[in-house]
């Protein structure tokens, strides 16, 4: 909402004073905002996932991790299913299937002014023999978030937890995506 209605007064504006120099370009802008997305696509993934995580509880009621006060498949939960199910439509599958569109595109897109503005992001932070490399960073995000929907018990958690991280961690050493070769051993050492 905010990115809208920015770039729309510096459009006002650039009309009303006549300077068309202070009129934000639509493609940098949205660049900007994917790029926010991308950056915080664990955490969005998390939270769209949260009507979802659900805990048993020793009475055999399973109840929201985020919220005890919630019982999980009763008529509470049940009203807020269609908005979680909107999150994960949106926020998870529907930027992961945006940002997967641009990659498999850039190869035919890439030598387009706008598309490169608009989706820079993506690619900028790594080699051109690994432009997909955000695809990877998407799927992790998504796989992360998995494990407490999959698992009820935390050591299940946990496991697919680190069995996520092993494979990215396998798949970092092995493309080594980063420009900066600093930034990869960053990335494999933490």
């Amino acid at each position: 909402g905010m990115f809208f209605l920015t770039w729309s007064i510096s459009q006002i504006g650039a009309k009303l004073f006549n300077k068309p120099d202070i009129a934000m370009e639509k493609n940098r802008l949205l660049n900007v905002f994917f790029s926010l997305i991308l950056t915080f696509f664990a955490g969005i993934s998390a939270m769209a996932f949260t009507l979802f995580k659900c805990a048993s509880n020793p009475n055999g009621i399973k109840t929201l991790t985020a919220d005890r006060s919630v019982n999980c498949y009763e008529d509470d939960w049940n009203g807020m299913v269609g908005l979680g199910v909107a999150a994960i439509l949106i926020w998870v599958l529907g930027f992961a299937v945006l940002f997967g569109w641009a990659i498999l595109w850039s190869p035919k897109l890439f030598p387009r002014i706008e598309f490169q503005t608009r989706w820079k992001f993506l690619f900028i932070k790594y080699r051109a023999d690994v432009h997909w490399w955000s695809m990877v960073f998407v799927v992790k995000g998504i796989l992360l978030n998995l494990g407490f929907l999959l698992f009820d018990s935390a050591v299940g958690q946990i496991y697919w937890i680190m069995a996520a991280l092993v494979v990215y961690l396998c798949a970092c050493i092995t493309f080594t995506p980063w420009r900066h070769m600093w930034v990869n051993v960053l990335d494999i050492w933490s």
